[in-house]
């Protein structure tokens, strides 16, 4: 015998409850990876174009053995610009339940944790959170 059949207070809508805190979860995982998104642009377009412009300086007007050291920052910057729209992706691929989001999503959480102390613990949460509820956001009717 089925004992939430029988118990008048269980509520019906159970199960349509955890699919909507899957979701909730879910839109909490895409605001941070968004969030982490708009940060990365905001603060390494300004240093790639910079070290674009550094680079520029020194192979046209006066060539040196910076040069080297130039092309490293903007391969550093383009790097971290690179990353910070893949952060954008994953959570677009997040909101429209793509199959390959989630391993995505545990990669970006992973590399969340090199971030000692504050990124480490957002880290934490956003992977515990795509691996709790991303199966039943993905069989949400959301």
């Amino acid at each position: 015998m089925n004992q939430d059949a029988t118990n008048p207070y269980t509520s019906p809508a159970a199960d349509s409850d955890r699919l909507s805190e899957a979701a909730r979860e879910i839109a909490t995982v895409v605001r941070v990876f968004r969030f982490i998104g708009w940060i990365g642009v905001i603060f390494y377009t300004p240093l790639a174009l910079i070290a674009l412009g550094m680079l520029i300086y020194s192979l046209v007007v006066e060539p040196s053995d910076s040069v080297a050291g130039n092309a490293v920052g903007v391969g550093l910057c383009g790097g971290v610009l690179f990353v910070s729209f893949t952060y954008f992706r994953t959570a677009s691929a997040l909101r429209a339940k793509h199959p390959r989001a989630r391993r995505a999503a545990t990669v970006l959480s992973c590399v969340l944790l090199l971030g000692f102390p504050i990124f480490t613990i957002v880290g934490i949460i956003c992977l515990i959170k795509v691996w709790r509820n991303f199966a039943d956001y993905c069989r949400s009717g959301q």
